[in-house]
């Protein structure tokens, strides 16, 4: 019997390669691309770096600026629902909690450690 809170959920079976596939393509293959070139010509590498990393930067702004469009009415209806305001006083009330609870010389490192811990739970 399922747990309560998984009733409704539908199993999609999936297989290993249409998981591993994705994966394979965008992660694992172009940092071997990127060290075979190295290896094999490391001059044309070196002229390469400066491209890529301009390329990088460019694709990464593009995927954050599509992300906040694409979901731009749900970022509204978040801050507008008291969600931020709510994960500050939860993020500052832990701080204040490690910061108190622990000794003078170790104050700041747990009050920032048990901060820390909770900056995604409430996103």
């Amino acid at each position: 019997m399922a747990h309560p809170s998984l009733r409704g959920l539908s199993y999609l079976p999936s297989s290993v390669f249409a998981i591993g596939l994705p994966l394979l393509s965008t992660l694992v293959v172009p940092i071997v691309l990127g060290l075979v070139v190295k290896a094999l010509a490391p001059g044309w590498a070196a002229r390469l770096v400066p491209i890529g990393g301009k390329l990088a930067t460019i694709a990464l702004v593009g995927v954050v600026l599509s992300t906040f469009g694409a979901n731009f009415h749900d970022l509204i209806r978040i801050v507008r629902g008291g969600a931020v305001p709510a994960a500050v006083l939860l993020i500052a009330g832990a701080f204040a909690m490690g910061f108190l609870l622990s000794r003078p010389e170790r104050s700041a490192v747990l009050g920032l450690g048990t901060a820390q811990r909770n900056v995604a739970g409430p996103w």
